[in-house]
């Protein structure tokens, strides 16, 4: 498997280290353990290492290119006989991305690079494994209780992260981050969150964008960490959907676990003011989202027989 994020960004340094002393046999090693690293799109675990990791390789290009380059790499697979493919890299276009696709699999794929000069050659092998029943990294919850607004609902949820018992360290250490979307018709008030997680020793910055309320965690403890968000609603949609809720290790995105909840929007509750309205969980109780549809349309059938008392008299 790859590196972890830190070790990327701090190698990354120290290729621009090395560059700075004009050391390029070291510049060349460093490069080589870097471009392994990198994803099929070009970029590491994460934007911070993403970042130095491009400048880093940047900086040896920009050094390498200005030496005379005449280079020509020939490949070969041992999967077909006749497979053999040939790339010409040159002054002139020693900045430009060559890519060869159509490499045959499986088999030994040997590269033979002849005349003056330096490139970097990377391979990237895709397949598929069946999806296996491993074990959440995280436990999470939430539950929300609705009442009413002045604008319509206002949904105060409770969403709590921490690490799963049988997880382990070396993968959910460091920061974390607990991404939380926002049901549709609803936003987040996310001054109200910053202002009720301001003491808390582990929340570092609380963000809003896209629909999502973001806390950077500086860690998730293994005891539970909770949250208390406050959703407004500023317009009203028909059968809203459960939405997801995310923590995600920030240097390594591929440790991750999401979990959907849901938040009920019963209109009637807050015509009627019931002082009340159900609580929903991340469970999808359904069974309490038709309760309170009873409960309103009973209301809401007290309150025509009421009027038509008052028309009569």
């Amino acid at each position: 498997g790859r590196a972890n994020a830190a070790d990327i960004e701090l190698t990354a340094y120290g290729l621009l280290a090395v560059l700075r002393a004009k050391d390029l046999v070291k510049s060349a090693w460093l490069a080589r353990w870097l471009s392994a690293q990198r994803n099929s799109r070009g970029g590491f675990g994460s934007t911070q290492d993403t970042v130095v990791g491009l400048q880093a390789l940047s900086e040896l290009a920009a050094v390498m290119s200005s030496a005379e380059q005449k280079l020509t790499v020939t490949l070969e697979s041992g999967a077909a006989a006749k497979y053999r493919r040939s790339l010409e890299v040159t002054t002139s276009n020693s900045d430009v991305l060559q890519l060869v696709h159509d490499v045959p699999v499986p088999g030994n794929l040997t590269v033979k690079a002849t005349g003056t000069g330096y490139a970097l050659l990377s391979a990237e092998v895709f397949y598929n494994m069946p999806a296996g029943d491993a074990a959440p990294t995280y436990e999470m919850s939430a539950e929300c209780s609705l009442e009413p607004y002045r604008t319509g609902l206002s949904a105060i949820c409770q969403f709590c992260t921490a690490v799963a018992a049988d997880a382990e360290p070396e993968t959910v250490d460091g920061m974390s981050l607990l991404e939380v979307t926002i049901p549709s018709g609803f936003e987040g008030d996310v001054d109200a969150l910053r202002q009720a997680t301001a003491d808390h020793e582990l929340v570092k910055r609380v963000e809003s964008s896209d629909r999502r309320l973001v806390l950077y965690l500086d860690e998730v403890p293994r005891t539970k960490l909770c949250v208390t968000a406050h959703l407004r609603q500023v317009r009203r949609v028909s059968n809203v959907q459960a939405v997801a809720m995310r923590t995600v290790n920030y240097y390594r995105p591929s440790v991750a676990s999401a979990l959907l909840y849901d938040v009920a929007t019963v209109e009637s509750c807050r015509e009627a003011h019931v002082a009340h309205c159900p609580v929903v969980s991340s469970l999808d109780d359904r069974r309490s989202r038709a309760t309170a549809l009873q409960c309103s349309v009973t209301v809401a059938g007290m309150l025509v027989a009421a009027l038509a008392a008052i028309l009569l008299v």
